[in-house]
């Protein structure tokens, strides 16, 4: 709206302000919103901040009144670490935080409990992102939501339990188009057993993702190029109990030949039958015996020594990288297989 560029604090002295337009301090040299906390506003418009390469924390959005963030309304903000200040907010724009390179957490997402949907490019480009702790209770992402975040490493679903809370897309149906393209340091994708469908490229040139373990049996399709160059594929696995539809060149440029398949015991045939999945070099299913012995997640302080001596063993048909619950002494506790 104006030419500000040289501004580094936000001051109201119009008391009735209620809303900000569009670019209004794009590519300013504004550090945080402390200076907005007098007043309140009704909206920002978008781009409202893109650009502010100096802005470091928005925590101040708590006393603003603000309760929507319109489209690249901090794109671009490469300063900014976290969302303090996100609680009120019910809905995020898409780009809204696109290409805030110092972006690290997203956990506060979880205080704003209105927010269901994660949009368009919302969180693209946020290069020091490391994990998804925090959308829990997303059930909606839009296409190239955390495409290139480049340091993600892993995706996992396991529910609150009464000792730790673990951050996943639990309640998400749909990855959708490109969502995670090119995060190279994907390692894992575990426990989405709600999911339905993969959309085309999704995965695309995650690079280091080793096991996808976490297909459910709710997943019946995978579009176009889902795996495609997720060339440190280890094995893949997948609880349908019907081979999933499968797009074109879905695993284009892995080396599915030497890769094993695992699925749940009795429906190899189901998958060696379908000729997506049978370029796979080994269809198979294992049943994993699990002893007390190598359950870490139960330590010394949750049982006592005499229940220690004690080696159960429990014949799970299940396949390797799947989270199981069970109830041991009265503690639910998780754990995960291993290939």
């Amino acid at each position: 709206c104006f030419d500000l560029a040289g501004i580094t604090k936000l001051s109201y002295p119009v008391a009735n302000v209620t809303s900000l337009p569009s670019y209004c301090f794009a590519g300013t040299k504004i550090t945080n919103l402390s200076g907005a906390g007098n007043i309140k506003l009704i909206e920002f418009g978008d781009h409202c901040f893109d650009g502010c390469d100096l802005l470091q924390n928005i925590q101040h959005l708590t006393t603003i009144g603000v309760t929507s963030l319109p489209k690249y309304c901090f794109a671009n903000c490469v300063s900014l670490e976290n969302l303090d200040g996100i609680s009120d907010i019910k809905v995020l724009g898409e780009n809204c935080f696109a290409g805030c390179l110092g972006l690290i957490s997203i956990d506060k997402l979880r205080e704003a409990i209105d927010i269901s949907k994660i949009p368009d490019y919302c969180f693209s480009g946020c290069t020091s992102l490391i994990s998804l702790d925090g959308i829990e209770k997303i059930i909606e992402l839009g296409v190239y939501a955390f495409s290139g975040c480049t340091k993600l490493s892993d995706i996992r679903a396991i529910e609150r339990t009464n000792r730790a809370i673990v951050g996943g897309v639990g309640m998400i149906t749909k990855i959708p188009s490109y969502c995670f393209q090119n995060c190279t340091s994907l390692k894992t994708l575990e426990g989405c057993y709600k999911i339905e469908e993969i959309g085309s490229y999704a995965f695309l040139g995650c690079s280091s993702l080793r096991s996808p373990s976490g297909l459910g049996t709710q997943i019946k399709t995978i579009q176009t190029g889902a795996f495609a160059n997720c060339s440190g594929l280890q094995y893949f696995s997948c609880l349908a109990t019907s081979a999933p539809g499968l797009g074109s060149n879905v695993f284009s440029g892995v080396s599915t030949n030497s890769l094993n398949l695992y699925v749940r015991k009795g429906y190899e045939s189901y998958y060696s039958a379908s000729s997506g999945w049978k370029v796979f070099g080994r269809i198979t299913s294992r049943t994993i015996k699990l002893s007390y012995d190598n359950l870490t997640s139960l330590s010394a302080t949750d049982v006592s020594n005499t229940f220690v001596t004690k080696v159960v063993h429990f014949d799970i048909n299940e396949i390797p990288g799947s989270t199981i619950s069970f109830v041991f002494c009265g503690l639910k506790s998780f754990f995960s297989t291993s290939a």
